[in-house]
């Protein structure tokens, strides 16, 4: 996937993991800025089991990590 195909509150996939939890992108980092020490870009993404879900982890993964829904 490429940064301009990710949409802020959208649900995805990630790459080995289609099928059990789901991420929410709620910003997207630039490299080497803030908490992003990396040299990709990152997502930051609300990580929950079911799309209705209230809490969930806030996970950072790499653009090309995420995928859409096979849905």
């Amino acid at each position: 996937m490429r940064v301009k195909d990710v949409k802020l509150g959208e649900f995805y996939r990630v790459k080995g993991n289609e099928d059990y939890c789901w991420a929410q992108p709620i910003e997207i980092l630039p490299p080497k800025t803030g908490i992003n020490n990396t040299n990709a870009i990152m997502v930051k993404c609300r990580w929950v089991i079911h799309k209705n879900d209230k809490v969930g982890l806030n996970k950072y993964f790499r653009v090309s990590n995420l995928i859409k829904p096979k849905e």
